[in-house]
């Protein structure tokens, strides 16, 4: 698939893939939303010449892009406030036909800080019910105090833009961590998988990964008390992508980056939260992409998103230097 991308939006910032194999894509730099049919070329049935939000402020920059079981598609995304110096964090959602959904938020968008006052998205997933849930980091602590102190939260919307309060407490949850906020996917029974780091003693990092069921809830039947813990002994793990495979295990795609040199890591792990013995070595294999004399993954060079096709092959969205 190629083909010409103006009006300054210079790579593809991200993709996600649709029931029908059309593929979503939007702009980095410029706010614009693309879809192509399954030959590649742009689908003219999408917006104008299968492009979107064409003409929308500069002012707003889109972060990731979701499509929900209905086929509407949600963007994550946040408006520069250059003058104020904070960003307003804030989801858009169109319809199939690439029209702003005005069921939802206002008039199809919704400022986050509308719900939860002092926060940043980091992550979201869509549930199958078309509910989205966000990790999120929500400052705690007066403006003025010499070190902030914020908290990791999940909360849950519903498909009108308004808090779900029937998950957690009054829609949000509160996680027990203090690193990054989490990576997010779900299982086909409901149950919300988090992913993300937390440094060891020896300052390498943990990757943990802890389950919550349908009411925001730890699950416990789900590794040690609903948890997993896995050191890598690499240095740093990005976590990149984590999914739940067709036969109910997790796939976990990360880049285990140290001073040497980089690797992709995969992780497979069983439904109730183990390392598969069966895959790899003890559940982990690590690669590293070189072709010849010709290094492929470079220093700075990261896998950014993973898409797993109904016919069981991955199509993997990597950067390298030339972008």
């Amino acid at each position: 698939m190629l083909f010409e991308i103006t009006d300054s939006s210079r790579f593809i910032g991200g993709m996600t893939l649709q029931k029908d194999d059309k593929i979503i894509l939007k702009g980095n730099e410029k706010p614009q939303i693309f879809r192509t049919n399954q030959d590649g070329f742009l689908d003219n049935t999408f917006g104008e010449n299968g492009r979107v939000l064409k003409n929308i402020s500069n002012d707003i920059i889109f972060s990731k892009i979701v499509t929900q079981p209905d086929e509407h598609i949600i963007i994550l995304g946040k408006i520069l406030n250059e003058g104020i110096g904070i960003d307003e964090t804030m989801l858009i959602r169109i319809n199939g036909v690439g029209e702003l959904d005005k069921n939802f938020g206002k008039n199809g968008m919704l400022l986050i800080k509308e719900l939860i006052q002092e926060s940043v998205v980091r992550n979201l997933l869509v549930q199958s019910d078309g509910k989205i849930v966000m990790s999120m980091v929500r400052r705690i602590s007066e403006l003025d105090v010499p070190t902030p102190i914020s908290e990791r939260i999940l909360i849950r919307i519903n498909l009108d833009g308004s808090l779900d309060k029937e998950f957690g407490v009054e829609g949000i949850t509160v996680l027990d961590i203090n690193t990054n906020s989490p990576i997010l996917t779900q299982q086909k029974d409901g149950k919300i998988l988090t992913a993300y780091l937390s440094e060891n003693r020896n300052r390498n990092t943990d990757f943990q990964m802890v389950r919550y069921d349908e009411t925001g809830n730890i699950d416990s039947t789900f590794g040690k008390e609903g948890t997993l813990v896995i050191n890598f002994n690499l240095g740093t793990i990005f976590p990149n992508s984590l999914d739940v495979l067709n036969n109910g295990q997790i796939l976990f795609v990360g880049t285990a980056k140290n001073r040497i040199k980089d690797d992709i890591a995969l992780v497979r792990i069983t439904n109730n939260g183990y390392l598969d013995t069966t895959f790899g070595d003890k559940g982990i294999v690590l690669t590293n992409l070189k072709g010849g004399d010709n290094v492929v993954f470079q220093s700075n060079d990261r896998i950014y998103d993973v898409l797993h096709k109904p016919d069981g092959r991955i199509l993997v969205r990597q950067r390298e230097k030339n972008n």
